[in-house]
């Protein structure tokens, strides 16, 4: 997932977003990817969802907190005054939440 701040979001419209959710999903190469744009909560946020299985060779996309930091990294170039910050999110755990003031240029990605 990546989440704007609202500081973020307010620079950016629906389709600003939805286009950058399309350049990350490149970033899964020979994987198909689905995403989703949801503008109903606090802050906007895109899902991402990765099939593990490549359809070119069918071999398996392992998926862990390092495969993050090219997202990281893109993200980093697209908004270079921004602080993008990835958290490691568990069901119970209040690390979903933002930690910042919505003046702070924040992008989370979990």
């Amino acid at each position: 997932m990546v989440s704007f701040s609202t500081t973020v979001a307010y620079r950016l419209s629906a389709d600003d977003m939805l286009a950058l959710g399309y350049d990350i999903c490149h970033l899964f190469p020979g994987h198909q990817v689905v995403y989703a744009l949801h503008m109903d909560s606090a802050h906007c946020h895109l899902h991402f969802v990765v099939n593990s299985v490549s359809f070119e060779d069918g071999k398996k996309h392992f998926s862990g907190f390092h495969d993050l930091f090219p997202v990281r990294d893109f993200l980093q170039e697209c908004f270079p005054r921004s602080n993008v910050h990835i958290y490691q999110s568990f069901p119970d755990s209040d690390v979903n939440r933002f930690g910042c003031s919505d003046d702070d240029e924040l992008l989370r990605i979990d």
